[in-house]
């Protein structure tokens, strides 16, 4: 009864959270991850909107997902991390620091999973130029707790 009061964008939303979550947790949860992902994807309104109408502060759109996704990916230390995250790189909203910051710190982890030193410098860099131009504490904690894995 609940799910049917809930718009498609905040469950696609409340999925991609969910997928988020899993990753946390690690390679336990993987295929929970990637099933909540799917279901992300599958429940997110092909309309181009970005704000969900019932919930102003939800924004989510194929953009946003697939910068969402690579995140979880790049948690979880799958190869695939590096397309979603560079997709999402080159077609993002340069007006969106704060979240170029998460796109850099992502691209950072999947480098260092690789062991691609140069271009995990490179990426963690540009994050921490983004982290501190937006002021993001969270952000600047990833950037250093990355710093001290490379």
């Amino acid at each position: 009864k609940q799910a049917e009061r809930q718009t498609p964008r905040l469950r696609s939303w409340l999925s991609a959270a969910e997928a988020e979550l899993c990753a946390a947790v690690g390679v336990d949860m993987a295929s929970e991850a990637r099933a909540a992902l799917e279901r992300a994807e599958a429940l997110l309104p092909d309309d181009g909107e970005v704000r969900d109408p019932d919930m102003l502060s939800i924004f989510l759109n194929t953009g946003h997902l697939t910068r969402w996704r690579g995140n979880v990916l790049a948690k979880l230390g799958d190869e695939s991390a590096m397309d979603e995250l560079y997709t999402s790189l080159n077609s993002a909203d340069p007006s969106f620091v704060r979240a170029s910051a998460g796109v850099h710190c992502d691209l950072t982890q999947a480098h260092l999973a690789r062991g691609e030193l140069d271009q995990a410098r490179s990426h963690l860099q540009r994050a921490r130029l983004a982290a501190n131009r937006t002021g993001s504490v969270r952000y600047r904690q990833r950037v250093e707790l990355l710093t001290g894995r490379l």
